[in-house]
């Protein structure tokens, strides 16, 4: 084994920094916020009272009514991280890993076992499922959303199943938009700084009557890396109208356009050069929603997603890289290799949410869906994989007594490769008081494979001779499985305004798909049969035991302090996966404003050493500190702000392989409001 698993250093101490950071905050904090009384805070600016979710059950829950962990990110913590791209926000929330592959393929899992294509999590954008149909991951930079149009974005830490389906395997992400009625008027922002970065944002929000609307334009450039082509470039454009038909019902529409060019490629690879890869993404989605009366609403909700990769380059076969080529092969070729796909989902769902009595609600409803992924260079054919997808849910609560919350929900399913699977939960919540409870879950959940897990046939050809097999995968895979069980805790403290946000958890895995090594028989009439290829497997398992919390605490006014600590221990039979699980890992955001429109604002992120699957390699424990000055200005119904924001002050860490280094960097936002 790689001793570099075993002993991977731990990076430079950032303590010092750190905690004159830290302090510099602390002491400046004590001044007041505003200088005019019009600008004054009221209780509602900082009492700490939990927040509504949605996303664990489908229904609207206190925090500490909801049968799973679930983290918020709000517009302030948003704002106070200084990120530009919406995966960096996740590493806000316990467990999470954020890290980058080549450069522009940003990769997110909560508690590892992943590889570049992370496709163990189910991704929402208002209810729309935008994971890659083909590969399972989620393609973040060419997601038509602009990060100013966020709401808010709430995690499910934990598997879901019973909510939201088969991805739902290690977490879900719900990114939930600004209602058009929230975003009237004229934004505009621009953003420069080093490695590249280029933005530009503008937003119109407007109303006619009982039609509100908006509509956001954005690019995006920049490069992470020194060491890499990695160029990237990004545009979208989206388009949002909520028009209210009457008193009980309404029509929701959103469409979304988004294009991307990205340098790809490494320096003095000859068989993967640096190269241009173009991306375009599209999608539409309708709702209708009637809500007759107080106990009961009904929607009906449709999308339709599209998205197409074009990458191409030559490969030069011969000398130096190849001494000689054997016949029939020319002595030289400069080979055509394209990676192309293309990929459609449609869904329908309905869904329908009952009061049936004053301690009992009901949620259920029923979704039909098709994926198509198409490309000839990973499934060996232009014929088209995928299939039909048919789900029942149902998830309820009872407030048996004043107390006690019993819960339970389940999804069935009928998946075009997984077959019919059954995900059940059951959640009991003891309600201490208003403010704090504690709560016991156990579930089980599925994940079934992709069209490229299940039908891969990457190879390269010329005139029939067979020159290399990358992948050969025939079918014939199990959907993985998760047993998960957890005790949680959610208390509000309102006097230090507080709130915690705790849990234990033991999850087991199995049947985890993987990769094996496979060589051709003898005869096989290939360049070189000694090679192989990779072929997927339901292989192994895994048992992940852990705990988290998230602390949010407001110490003076216009402060936020939000920790995040998690420790997890993997235990598998797999030394890859075991290892792929960090064993620790901490989230620090500090925000403060002081008077005149000032704000500071310092994030510290700490993860342990790890190895990523697949493509990444060990990487050692690192430690970063972002920072974010701000200014603001109002006159009216015109406002402005100028933010400065530096990250991984602390100097560079690696990402993904030790080579894929994130350097020091700072950047300039402009934004103004009229």
């Amino acid at each position: 084994m790689n001793n570099n698993k075993k002993n991977a250093k731990k990076g430079g101490s950032m303590q010092s920094v750190f905690l004159r950071l830290l302090t510099g905050l602390a002491l400046a904090g004590s001044s007041p916020l505003w200088a005019d009384t019009e600008q004054l805070p009221t209780e509602a600016d900082y009492l700490t009272d939990l927040p509504v979710v949605l996303s664990a059950s489908r229904l609207q829950q206190p925090q500490q009514e909801a049968p799973a962990a679930v983290t918020v990110i709000d517009q302030e913590m948003i704002r106070a991280s200084g990120f530009r791209e919406i995966p960096d926000l996740l590493r806000l929330v316990p467990g999470f890993s954020v890290s980058n592959y080549a450069g522009n393929i940003p990769v997110v899992t909560y508690h590892g076992m992943s590889d570049a294509y992370s496709r163990r999590m189910q991704v929402l954008v208002d209810g729309r499922s935008i994971y890659n149909v083909g590969f399972g991951q989620v393609n973040w930079r060419d997601l038509p959303l602009a990060i100013e149009d966020i709401e808010r974005i709430e995690v499910v830490r934990g598997p879901n199943a019973s909510t939201y389906g088969p991805n739902a395997f290690l977490a879900v992400i719900n990114i939930i938009t600004k209602h058009p009625s929230q975003t009237q008027g004229n934004t505009a922002s621009l953003t420069m700084g080093d490695k590249s970065v280029r933005d530009g944002m503008y937003r119109y929000g407007g109303q006619r009557g009982a039609l509100d609307y908006r509509i956001t334009v954005a690019q995006k450039q920049d490069e992470r890396y020194n060491t890499l082509p990695d160029l990237s470039r990004d545009r979208l454009v989206n388009v949002r109208a909520d028009y209210r038909l009457n008193t009980s019902d309404e029509l929701s529409t959103e469409a979304g356009y988004s294009e991307g060019k990205w340098q790809k490629g490494f320096p003095n690879d000859f068989s993967y050069p640096a190269h241009d890869q173009y991306s375009v993404s599209d999608f539409v989605q309708m709702k209708f929603r009637r809500a007759p009366d107080a106990n009961s609403e009904w929607s009906l909700q449709f999308n339709h997603s599209h998205n197409r990769v074009r990458e191409a380059w030559n490969v030069f076969l011969g000398p130096p890289a190849l001494p000689f080529l054997p016949p029939p092969l020319p002595p030289t070729l400069n080979y055509p290799v394209n990676l192309d796909y293309e990929a459609y989902r449609d869904s329908l769902e309905f869904q329908m949410i009952t009061n049936l009595r004053q301690d009992v609600r009901l949620v259920w409803g029923a979704e039909a869906r098709r994926d198509q992924v198409t490309s000839a260079s990973y499934l060996g054919s232009n014929q088209a994989l995928g299939g039909n997808l048919y789900r029942l849910f149902i998830n309820g609560e009872w407030h048996a007594t004043s107390h006690w919350l019993l819960q339970s929900g389940a999804m069935l399913e009928k998946q075009y490769y997984g077959g019919t699977t059954l995900s059940p939960r059951v959640a009991v919540n003891y309600l201490i008081n208003p403010d704090h409870a504690v709560r016991a879950s156990i579930s089980r959940g599925y994940r079934s494979p992709t069209p490229v897990e299940e039908g891969a046939n990457f190879r390269y050809t010329y005139n029939g001779l067979l020159l290399n097999q990358v992948a050969l995968n025939n079918g014939g895979l199990d959907s993985e499985q998760v047993l998960s069980r957890e005790i949680g805790y959610v208390g509000d403290f309102h006097k230090l305004r507080l709130t915690v946000d705790a849990r234990v958890f033991h999850d087991s895995y199995s049947r985890l798909i993987g990769q094996v090594k496979q060589y051709f028989p003898a005869g096989t009439e290939v360049l070189d049969p000694y090679n192989g290829y990779t072929s997927n497997r339901n292989l192994y398992g895994a048992t992940l035991t852990g705990a988290e919390f998230q602390l949010r605490w407001r110490p003076l006014e216009g402060s936020l302090i939000v920790l995040n600590q998690a420790w997890t221990k993997a235990r598998s039979a797999d030394e890859d996966t075991r290892y792929s699980v960090p064993r620790h890992q901490t989230s620090l955001l500090i925000s403060q404003e002081f008077i005149g429109g000032y704000q500071a604002s310092m994030g510290y992120y700490q993860e342990a050493a790890m190895t990523w699957l697949g493509e990444g390699d060990p990487v050692h424990r690192y430690e970063r500190v972002d920072a974010r000055l701000a200014k603001r200005w109002r006159d009216g119904a015109h406002e402005a702000e100028l933010a400065l924001v530096g990250q991984s002050l602390n100097g560079p860490y690696s990402e993904f392989r030790p080579e894929m280094r994130f350097e020091r960097r700072a950047f300039v936002t402009l934004t103004l409001g009229w």
